[in-house]
């Protein structure tokens, strides 16, 4: 479908100026944490990006995590979806079968989205086109969101003069299997995020019904949930994925509606690693695409498999302190504080070593600095503190730099 001109002259108009307010928010009020050093989302980021698209330049870290927080900031708000009813803005490609209009019940589905772009718009699209849905969501959501769902859904049904009813469920829920499958045997489907990964015992929890699969550049643990229920209940799960593109001037949601996918097309004993690595695989081939709308970078380090990572090699040649001038390693290690707290922070390992108050001032001055004066507050240090730094990488001689 084309974004209809009715939609694109009213919402365009407002667009640009909207968007560069949010910007202009975001962009102030994180200049404000930097102040007091309250950037540990940014860190993260940095080294969520590093691990899984090391293509994409540190130079450029900042400027995505920026806009994808305005993005949010206007999603949260609902500007990008000021028009619940209708699809006509709603640029849907693919297999979209699905959606077309039918006096019959719809058939029971396993629909499976991801934290990009409108991704929102996903929940609109299912509902508009009358599908009794079950969502599934990890329990902080669900509590945050629930009234929010169930607003979208009645404005729906009241722009349709229709009935379509919603459903949430717990996925940390113990019994969550049995309750998915119990939604699919009453004719409902089912609308999971495959990149929100949480299920029983929360999203820290593995076991072994846990999959290591390959995922951009790294390997990531995942759960099995939504290939097992297609297995175990003949239901073909339909990915669909959403990104925004330009359109005249204003930023609108395309939605691609991807292959079914049939457990009877695939041998049972394979079906669920396959199945599981495919859907992976699509979220790759976009997030590669709009590397700054997928949501899921604030948090996807969760789910790497740490045991898979390498560390460099400890710096073991020895230093004498006095007389040396020290750079702070910032391709590798970043500071943040959390409150009060200071954290030397290792994007390579994920570790966060905490720092007493002068530590983290004499680093933060390493890390300001760019001249081969060494600062007072790190000669003022003990020497066994600044080795210790050294063999861990954390600083970086003026000799080594040149």
């Amino acid at each position: 479908m084309n974004a209809s001109t009715t939609f694109l002259d009213t919402y365009g108009t407002t667009f640009q100026q909207t968007y560069e307010r949010a910007y202009q928010e975001v962009s102030e009020r994180e200049r404000q944490k930097k102040v007091v050093h309250q950037q540990k989302d940014l860190h993260f980021l940095r080294a969520n990006l590093s691990h899984f698209c090391p293509n994409v330049p540190a130079g450029q870290h900042e400027s995505i995590y920026l806009r994808l927080l305005t993005n949010h900031w206007l999603s949260a708000r609902s500007f990008r979806y000021v028009d619940f009813g209708s699809l006509a803005h709603m640029a849907i490609k693919g297999d979209a079968d699905f959606l077309k209009p039918t006096d019959a019940p719809r058939p029971a589905r396993i629909f499976c989205t991801y934290h990009l772009g409108g991704y929102r718009g996903v929940l609109v699209m299912l509902l508009n086109a009358g599908y009794p849905l079950t969502l599934v969501i990890d329990s902080r959501t669900l509590k945050s969101q629930k009234e929010y769902i169930r607003t979208v859904s009645a404005q729906l049904n009241q722009y349709n003069n229709a009935s379509a009813s919603i459903e949430l469920l717990d996925a940390e829920s113990p019994t969550i299997g049995r309750q998915m499958a119990g939604a699919l045997h009453k004719g409902r489907s089912i609308m999971i995020f495959l990149d929100g990964n949480t299920g029983v015992g929360g999203i820290y929890q593995r076991n072994s019904r846990q999959l290591r699969v390959s995922f951009l550049n790294r390997t990531i643990v995942s759960r099995t949930g939504i290939a097992m229920l297609a297995q175990a209940t003949r239901t073909p799960i339909i990915p669909i994925i959403s990104y925004y593109k330009t359109v005249e001037g204003c930023e609108l949601p395309h939605y691609e509606c991807l292959p079914m996918i049939d457990s009877r097309s695939i041998p049972a004993a394979d079906f669920v690693r396959e199945t599981t690595q495919q859907l992976y695989d699509l979220l790759a081939d976009y997030v590669r695409q709009y590397v700054d709308q997928w949501e899921s970078w604030f948090y996807f380090h969760k789910f790497l498999d740490f045991d898979a990572l390498e560390t460099p090699p400890a710096v073991r040649s020895a230093v004498s302190v006095p007389g040396v001038a020290f750079l702070f390693n910032d391709e590798r290690y970043s500071l943040f504080k959390l409150d009060q707290a200071g954290y030397l922070f290792d994007r390579q390992t994920y570790q966060a070593f905490p720092l007493a108050d002068e530590s983290f001032r004499a680093l933060h001055q390493l890390e300001q600095g760019s001249s081969a004066e060494c600062p007072p507050e790190v000669l003022q240090l003990p020497n066994s503190l600044i080795e210790g730094w050294w063999e861990l990488g954390v600083l970086r001689s003026i000799e080594t730099i040149n």
